[in-house]
């Protein structure tokens, strides 16, 4: 049977022990090292500078970003400055005009549909979304629902528009002939090349190119979206303008058609 070691005995062991480590091992290894202020106040200096580093990459990261954008814009307008290409009479090739494209969304009497897909698409909702406020009836549809049943809702006059940056999107592709099949269905376009597929297979389209390097990466789209987004807008003031209405009327006209939210 052990004998309980009495506790003072225990005491006097641990004492021994810790005199022995103090003994053997530097005091400096048992206390906690603080920096001094000097050193303190350098590591502060050194993280607000790469703070102020980060922040200065940042803003100039912005800042080009900023200028591509305008880049790609400037490129869109000096466009404008080409006479319309061809004529809505060729065959062979595509017809571009800004001027034809309003006139044939003002003089649809059916409905206005935009279609595409990818970044593309989420402009095209908007320009659907936007232009029935304005008091022109749109919806966007998506091609792939168009091949499965959405065909039924093209009626007499109805128009459709395609927008693509390539102009060459299969899905698109693969719609736009059976919708020439309907003779009275208006087709436009929205691209960003000028001898694309779709474009000739179009009534009249709207060229949005942009210099290649404008795209982040080459590929991503983002100036290209700048461009279509910039004729989306061209589009709504000119359909705007075209109503013959003073300003505070067109204001009375949307405020109807958009109760909701704060108006300015």
């Amino acid at each position: 049977m052990l004998t309980p070691v009495p506790f003072f005995r225990v005491r006097s062991l641990l004492t021994q022990l810790v005199s022995c480590a103090t003994r053997w091992v530097p005091s400096s290894c048992f206390s906690i090292q603080t920096p001094s202020p000097l050193e303190s106040v350098s590591v502060v200096k050194n993280v607000e500078a790469g703070d102020q580093t980060n922040e200065a990459k940042h803003l100039d990261v912005y800042r080009r970003s900023i200028e591509l954008d305008m880049l790609a814009l400037q490129s869109l307008l000096h466009a404008t400055d080409t006479p319309s290409s061809s004529s809505p009479s060729s065959t062979t090739a595509p017809y571009f005009s800004f001027p034809v494209f309003v006139d044939s969304l003002l003089a649809c009497q059916s409905r206005i549909f935009f279609t595409a897909v990818g970044k593309s698409g989420v402009v095209a909702r908007r320009a659907a979304a936007s232009l029935s406020s304005l008091g022109l009836s749109s919806e966007f549809v998506h091609p792939t629902e168009w091949l499965h049943g959405d065909l039924g809702k093209l009626q007499k006059d109805s128009v459709v528009v395609f927008m693509s940056h390539s102009g060459s999107t299969a899905e698109l592709i693969s719609l736009i002939s059976h919708m020439r099949k309907r003779p009275t269905v208006k087709l436009l376009g929205i691209f960003g090349s000028k001898d694309c597929v779709l474009a000739h297979r179009c009534d009249v389209s709207i060229l949005a190119s942009t210099p290649p390097h404008t795209e982040l990466l080459g590929c991503v789209p983002t100036g290209s979206i700048i461009a279509q987004e910039a004729v989306i807008n061209g589009l709504l003031r000119a359909v705007s303008a075209s109503k013959g209405k003073h300003d505070q009327e067109l204001v009375e006209d949307f405020r109807i058609n958009h109760p909701g939210g704060k108006m300015s």
